[in-house]
């Protein structure tokens, strides 16, 4: 029975010691949500992107030593037009933006979150159909896997 005991102890600390996430060098995000904020007179004016996160060497957001002009984030705009999704042409950046430096100063650099953008809707609409692809860029260049969100129905008029 002492054995037993001292085996279950041995295990647990051995199980204990090894890292907890196995994540990739290349991030991951996974959809989480897309909603629409009106103003006072219930018209939609935001776009509130939310998705999950994670990379095995936490190098992701920019370095306050980069480039103001880096972009990380990278997301794609589309609206039905005749029942079929089209990207119209928007002046840079469009929607994509900056991440800033997540890299943790802990030991273990792998990182997990979510990150919620906000995202001002094109004005003028009556009822439209839009959703986005998102993607982002870590320091080291790995792009992460394309996520697409759900469609949301808004009327910005």
């Amino acid at each position: 029975m002492k054995n037993l005991w001292i085996a279950v102890i041995l295990v647990l600390i051995f199980n204990g010691c090894r890292k907890s996430d196995n994540l990739s060098e290349i991030p991951k995000i996974t959809f989480v949500s897309l909603t629409a904020n009106q103003n006072s007179s219930g018209k939609d004016t935001l776009g509130i992107l939310v998705f999950d996160y994670e990379d095995g060497d936490g190098d992701l957001g920019a370095l306050s030593t980069d480039s103001l002009s880096l972009l990380n984030l990278f997301i794609t705009f589309y609206e039905k037009k005749n029942g079929v999704f089209t990207a119209p042409v928007l002046p840079p950046p469009g929607f994509d933006a900056r991440i800033p430096n997540l890299t943790p100063k802990a030991k273990n650099k792998s990182i997990s979150g979510d990150i919620t953008r906000t995202l001002l809707l094109p004005p003028g609409v009556i009822k439209d159909t839009i959703k986005f692809t998102v993607y982002l860029v870590d320091r080291a260049n790995h792009k992460s896997n394309e996520i697409e969100t759900s469609e949301l129905v808004i009327t910005t008029q």
